[in-house]
């Protein structure tokens, strides 16, 4: 069968059958190029959460001043950001639907 055949041809043979095998059972990965951020958060809140996790490895104490300051701040943002963002999402419901349908599956 094979023995007529030169090195590069049943290099050419194997490497076929390992392509044709790998595209066949190895899945692909799906890659996730989010920024660690959800779409309602905006980028003001988040500086403001990594501030309060940052200052928190500092003290190991959430009874510190700073980090209860830090916590106070991150969570007025989010609080912020959120109503906000539902205010906008609620004002564009007619038009945009897309929007709406992308949290919903979240």
């Amino acid at each position: 069968m094979t023995c007529n055949r030169s090195v590069k041809d049943r290099w050419g043979l194997f490497k076929d059958v390992l392509h044709r095998l790998e595209t066949k059972y190895v899945p692909m990965k799906k890659v996730n190029y989010s920024n660690g951020k959800t779409m309602w958060l905006s980028h003001k809140a988040l500086k403001s959460v990594k501030y309060r996790h940052k200052v928190f490895r500092k003290y190991k104490d959430a009874t510190h001043p700073a980090c209860k300051n830090a916590n106070l701040r991150a969570s007025k943002a989010v609080h912020q950001t959120r109503r906000a963002f539902e205010y906008e999402l609620g004002s564009k419901i007619k038009d945009d639907k897309k929007t709406l349908l992308c949290l919903c599956q979240m």
